[in-house]
């Protein structure tokens, strides 16, 4: 799994995290956790090696843990971790 954000901290709660997975057989599907809930989930309808996503997500206040999952077709999963920090713009200027 490739990810085009990096760890790191944002001023808006509105997050857009993208990537591509790949399998050297199929990616079947891909899921994001944001923290302990689901946010994200898509099947790869193509059925292909590669595997495009673009999720919107919502970020909380503080600290927010995303894990994406990648899918095989035999079931096997490919997982990555991201950490980003939301502090809103207005809690910057106090």
């Amino acid at each position: 799994i490739r990810l085009a954000a990096k760890q790191g901290k944002v001023g808006t709660s509105a997050y857009v995290l993208q990537g591509e997975a790949s399998d050297d057989q199929t990616v079947r599907d891909l899921f994001i956790f944001l923290d302990e809930k689901k946010a994200f989930y898509e099947a790869n309808a193509e059925g292909g090696q590669k595997f495009s996503f673009k999720a919107p997500l919502t970020l909380q206040e503080g600290n927010n843990l995303i894990a994406v999952t990648a899918r095989d077709n035999f079931n096997l999963i490919s997982r990555q971790f991201i950490s980003v920090y939301y502090e809103p713009q207005s809690a910057k200027s106090r």
